[in-house]
């Protein structure tokens, strides 16, 4: 059987498990003096056979016929032409229909029929019951069963793997391909948020894998919810494997976090200052290499990452330069320019980045203008947001400065973007679920924009009016 959406590569998951071949006994009941067989023990539930959204489920579940979790143990004595007979008792079946104990023919230690498997079998199933998930399939003249793969399940590490099986296969076989994506991409979030490695990692692998084959599953909060479970995740290939997907997933993110040092919760990315002071941060070697860099680059990838160095190793202190870059004919080094401005708190700069919105042409330099109000903006740039950022290609910056502004007009234009949003023909679910995450207490305690307002000491009050002394003259209206 082949398996719906299926790359025509797809191998065994399990390659030293691939050369042992049982095949199911046809022939009449050896003379084992056992009792007539009971009725077959269905499924629970009838099989879908929807596109493969998953590695495991396309390379796996989706080519196995018959799938069940019982003992496989050798029956003594009994061989047919060489081939040691076992006997399997089903305690469960997963997906399709068997008997509840069957008779299977075991290889031996010798090179399968399989040429693409050179190696010995082992002969791993012996005369002591021992538990197992069985992945069987029809052979091709249709006259039994053979051994895909099995997964031992009597110790600790079988006992979660078998946990994880049986959540992902009630998932694939939700009927609704819409829910049943939805749902897988909600079972992997939840395996990446274990705290179980092999469910962590298996979930982390999936959530790739899902990627590829349905994209359009991931939505503005399960790219944010995976961001900020990748930052928790200490190993560093699994976390190289979580920042590849999103950077696939969300191009921009790639482009937001190019060459900086700490990863935000969103999109943002605060600046290591230099040590040496603001006065002394642009006269360091590591500075004085990076602008060089960018001025004596050829190409714009080299001239933007020479722009995230420059703002990373001297944070404010690089505004001058960044502000120079912006005035770049480049529109990629204009972006990156007011994105960094916006990163190092270059207040001083916003109105000359503001005025510059009004004859901008590139849609990806707006977007960063919009974003900038955000980071250095004030209460009065609410009303310039709402008026600039229009169109669909600035909604999703306009949400973020809204809420980055987050004052009680900022949150109820907000508010209002996730009503529309909601009330829109079909919904805009993306868009309303973004609305809830940046409004919500999450946002609004990590994102980089409001813990620096939140830690900035506050304006000194203005000062009382002093009273005019008796005798002296009023000041002219």
């Amino acid at each position: 059987m082949k398996a719906v959406g299926c790359d025509s590569g797809r191998r065994l998951a399990v390659r030293s498990l691939a050369s042992l071949t049982l095949v199911l006994t046809i022939a009449p009941p050896l003379a084992l003096a056992e009792p007539p067989p009971a009725p077959p023990i269905p499924a629970p539930a009838p099989e879908a056979n929807p596109p493969a959204l998953t590695t495991f489920e396309c390379r796996i579940v989706a080519v196995s016929d018959v799938i069940v979790v019982g003992t496989a143990r050798l029956v003594g004595g009994v061989t047919i032409k060489g081939t040691t007979v076992a006997r399997v008792d089903v305690e469960k079946v997963l997906k399709g229909t068997v008997e509840r104990s069957f008779t299977l023919f075991v290889g031996g230690p010798r090179s399968t029929d399989d040429p693409r498997v050179r190696s010995p079998s082992t002969p791993y199933v012996d005369k002591t019951a021992r538990r197992a998930v069985l992945f069987l399939r029809t052979t091709p003249n249709g006259s039994g069963l053979s051994l895909d793969t099995l997964l031992p399940i009597d110790d600790f590490a079988g006992q979660e793997k078998l946990g994880v099986l049986e959540q992902e296969l009630a998932v694939f076989a939700l009927p609704d391909p819409v829910e049943r994506k939805r749902s897988t991409l909600a079972l992997l979030v939840t395996f990446v948020a274990g705290d179980r490695p092999w469910t962590r990692t298996h979930g982390i692998r999936e959530v790739e894998s899902l990627s590829r084959r349905a994209p359009d599953a991931f939505d503005d909060a399960s790219l944010a919810r995976l961001d900020a479970l990748r930052r928790g995740v200490a190993d560093r290939s699994e976390r190289a494997v979580l920042a590849a997907t999103l950077d696939r997933l969300d191009p921009d993110r790639a482009r937001r976090e190019r060459g900086t040092a700490m990863p935000a919760p969103t999109e943002a990315v605060t600046p290591t200052p230099s040590t040496d002071g603001p006065a002394r941060a642009t006269e360091t070697k590591a500075y004085r290499r990076a602008q060089r860099r960018f001025t004596t680059g050829t190409d714009d990838e080299a001239r933007v990452s020479a722009l995230s160095e420059m703002a990373r190793v001297a944070a404010l202190a690089a505004a001058p330069d960044l502000i120079e870059a912006f005035r770049e004919p480049s529109g990629a080094v204009r972006e990156r320019a007011a994105v960094l401005l916006a990163d190092v708190g270059a207040d001083a700069d916003w109105p000359q980045l503001r005025a510059a919105f009004d004859t901008e042409k590139a849609t990806a330099v707006r977007e960063a203008l919009v974003r900038a109000a955000g980071f250095v903006g004030t209460a009065a740039d609410v009303a310039w947001v709402m008026r600039v950022a229009v169109g669909v290609e600035l909604r999703r910056a306009r949400c973020f400065a809204l809420a980055r502004l987050r004052t009680p007009e900022a949150l109820a234009a907000l508010a209002a973007e996730g009503d529309a949003a909601h009330s829109a023909t079909p919904p805009d679910t993306a868009i309303a679920t973004l609305v809830d995450y940046l409004a919500g207490p999450v946002f609004a305690k990590s994102d980089p924009a409001l813990v620096r307002r939140a830690m900035a000491p506050p304006a000194p009050p203005l000062a009382a009016p002093v009273p005019p002394a008796p005798g002296d003259a009023l000041p002219p209206r």
